[in-house]
C-alpha cells in the first residue's frame, strides 16, 4: 500500500489529538524504537526508531510487559526497560492488576504501544472499555481501492492484528475490538481475543482471513471497481 507522504508531525499529531485526547501530558513521549524483524521492545529508550516494512508489520509485536514481574521485582528482569520506566510501571502495577482502566489509560499514555502505526492509519483511538477489553478505531491513509480489495483488506487486518497484538503485549485485557475505515464507510471490524492470538505463526497468515476467521467482517464499497 501507499505510504504516507505527509510531514511525520501531522501523524504525531494525531495521535496525540486523538489516541491521548482525554489524557494531559506536560511533554511528548518520544516514539518507542521498532525493530524490522521478530519482538520489539514497547518500552526501551535507548534505541533509535526503525520502521518496518508494512509486509512484516502484523508479524512482529512490541514485547510483553510481565505485571507479575513488575509486581516483585524493583528492577527490571527483561534487560530491555529502563530503571526509570521501571520505576513507573512499578507505580501502576497493583492498580493494573486490579482492573483500573484509569491506570491502564496512564500506561498507554506513557508506553504509547501504536505510536509506530502512525505512518499506516490516521486518527487511532483507543479507548479502556472496562477490565477487560480495549477498542481501537482507525483510518486509512488511502482510499485507493480501485486495483484490487484484496490489498485493502490486507492493508487494514494488518494493521488490525498488529494493533491488537501491542495492546495485548502492554495490558492484560482479554478483548481488543478493533474497527477501521475509511471517509465513506466502515471496512473492518472484529473483536480480537488474547486466546485466540495464542500460539498463532504470524509470519504465515492472510491477514484477512486471520481477521474472518475470528469472527470478523469486511465491508466492500458497492461502488468500488474492484470486486
Amino acid at each position: 500500500m501507499p505510504r504516507n507522504n505527509a510531514n511525520p508531525l501531522d501523524g504525531l499529531y494525531e495521535i496525540v489529538n486523538d489516541l491521548w485526547a482525554h489524557e494531559t501530558t506536560g511533554s511528548e513521549q518520544t516514539p518507542q524504537p521498532e525493530r524490522p524483524e521478530g519482538s520489539v521492545p514497547a518500552h526501551d529508550d535507548t534505541k533509535p526508531s526503525v520502521l518496518p516494512s508494512f509486509e512484516t508489520l502484523w508479524k512482529t509485536a512490541d514485547e510483553s510487559i510481565d505485571w507479575t514481574d513488575v509486581l516483585v521485582s524493583p528492577l527490571p528482569t527483561d534487560g530491555i526497560t529502563t530503571r526509570e520506566r521501571w520505576d513507573f510501571l512499578r507505580t501502576q502495577v497493583n492498580a493494573v492488576l486490579s482492573g483500573d482502566i484509569s491506570a491502564y489509560s496512564t500506561v498507554l499514555k506513557e508506553v504509547r504501544p501504536l505510536d509506530d502505526l502512525k505512518q499506516y492509519a490516521h486518527k487511532i483511538r483507543v479507548s479502556c472499555i472496562n477490565a477487560d477489553r480495549i477498542n481501537v478505531t482507525f483510518n486509512a491513509l488511502t482510499e485507493d481501492a480501485t486495483q484490487a480489495n484484496e490489498a485493502y483488506d490486507t492493508y487494514l487486518c494488518g494493521l488490525a492484528i498488529r494493533s491488537a497484538r501491542d495492546l495485548f503485549a502492554i495490558l492484560p485485557v482479554q478483548e481488543v475490538s478493533i474497527t477501521a475505515g475509511d471517509s465513506s464507510h466502515e471496512r473492518v471490524h472484529v473483536v480480537l481475543t488474547r486466546n485466540a492470538m495464542r500460539g498463532i505463526r504470524f509470519a504465515f497468515i492472510a491477514p484477512a482471513e486471520f481477521i474472518l476467521q475470528n469472527g470478523g467482517s469486511l465491508n466492500h464499497d458497492p461502488h468500488d471497481s474492484a470486486q
